[in-house]
């Protein structure tokens, strides 16, 4: 079937422009066109679409105004901005109701590139209102007291961005979103950043200031929920893993990219846990008594009971927000990695060694059971013969960690 995309702009020239640029989709899209947000509204009314590309300053209903009413009306619907001259506070708005910003002037092939990206990342989640219900997040719950920390340093008489980014670093959900931000076509980065404290100094104090104490884009975790699922323990994983997958990947390649992909990927491997826990509290509270009562890995009871597994939930999540492909397949692939089609497995491959080191010696592996190593990816790129050296290394993340 054809996918749905709209495209919404008050320039006729503009969505001319369009036509013109993507009649070479006609086959695999049908496109629709809108001058407002207003009419885009009555046509999605009409029927299912995939895909909603507004321009961000229309007069009446605005870009950001618009993709907020798609987000609650249709959050299966896969928002995108696509606008130019836009100053930093209009582009902070439009972070709660976007997936992902695209600047002015686009080329043609960039833009067929990112919906084409958004449309294959659906089909990681087979289940429609799981789909519906992650596409909604605009943000995933923070470990309440580092975002307390992070408040404090804020309110401070001579905030330090170096220690906000410290902290922040740490965090699971603030991490994907700050780099959400700075990955976005606005910033114009030339490459992606390093991680998360480099993300947060690029940005400075101002914009911190705004998204923390102004935009409110981020929340924090209900204690209960963070009692019931060890949450601590994926916190502190998921740094971990982070950490020892820049170390593998940094023996492996010399390619810059790589490590960074390596280190942020690790770090976000787990965000499918915390994405669950959130929009599915009480039945990922019978996901973990599944766990425990028939003794199977958290995936299995996951997949049972809820239809999908972290894995797949997290990558669909970081797609949507326009991360790199290399991370996404990361995070989809990181307990199965020798499912995955990707020609480039560095990142893979030191984020599946990383994950598996950390959680044989951990008390969250025990816990929820999780999938042995992959033996046949493990065999196939060699590196069964090192992991006895890596276990070594882990030890030393280990032990540096208890003295941050």
């Amino acid at each position: 079937m054809k996918k749905q995309i709209l495209f919404v702009d008050d320039d006729l020239k503009v969505l001319d422009g369009f036509r013109r640029a993507l009649r070479t989709m006609r086959y695999q899209w049908e496109i629709s066109f809108a001058e407002s947000g207003e009419k885009a509204l009555k046509i999605l009314a009409r029927k299912p679409y995939n895909v909603i590309v507004s321009d961000m300053h229309m007069p009446g209903m605005s870009g950001a105004e618009l993709l907020r009413e798609v987000m609650e009306r249709y959050p299966h619907i896969v928002r995108i901005i696509l606008s130019g001259h836009s100053n930093q506070d209009t582009v902070l708005r439009t972070i709660g109701p976007t997936h992902q910003y695209i600047s002015k002037p686009c080329p043609a092939e960039l833009l067929i590139t990112s919906i084409k990206r958004v449309c294959t990342i659906q089909n990681l989640l087979p289940d429609h209102e799981i789909k519906r219900l992650v596409s909604k997040i605009a943000s995933i719950p923070s470990h309440p007291s580092r975002y307390t920390e992070i408040i404090n340093v804020l309110k401070s008489p001579k905030p330090s961005v170096k220690k906000v980014g410290e902290i922040l670093s740490k965090d699971i959900g603030m991490s994907a979103k700050i780099l959400q931000l700075i990955n976005s076509a606005y910033f114009g980065l030339p490459q992606h950043v390093s991680g998360p404290a480099e993300a947060v100094i690029y940005l400075g104090h101002e914009i911190i200031k705004k998204l923390f104490l102004s935009e409110q884009i981020f929340t924090q975790f209900q204690p209960r929920t963070l009692e019931n699922l060890v949450m601590a323990s994926v916190w502190e994983h998921s740094l971990t893993v982070g950490i020892l997958a820049k170390q593998i990947a940094q023996q492996q390649t010399r390619d810059q990219k790589t490590i960074n992909y390596s280190y942020i990927g690790g770090l976000l491997h787990d965000i499918g846990i915390l994405i669950l826990a959130d929009i599915l509290p009480a039945k990922y509270e019978e996901v973990i008594y599944l766990v425990e009562k028939e003794e199977i890995d958290l995936c299995t009871a996951e997949w049972e009971l809820i239809g999908s597994c972290h894995d797949k939930v997290g990558a669909f999540l970081l797609g949507l927000w326009g991360f790199p492909d290399p991370i996404i397949d990361a995070v989809a692939f990181h307990h199965t990695p020798s499912e995955s089609q990707t020609r480039n497995a560095n990142s893979l491959m030191a984020i599946h060694l990383a994950d598996v080191i950390d959680l044989q010696a951990s008390k969250l592996g025990e816990a929820y059971r999780f999938p042995k190593p992959d033996s046949t990816f493990v065999d196939q790129i060699g590196l069964a013969n090192e992991l006895s050296y890596w276990e070594e290394v882990h030890k030393e993340v280990i032990l540096k960690q208890k003295y941050i």
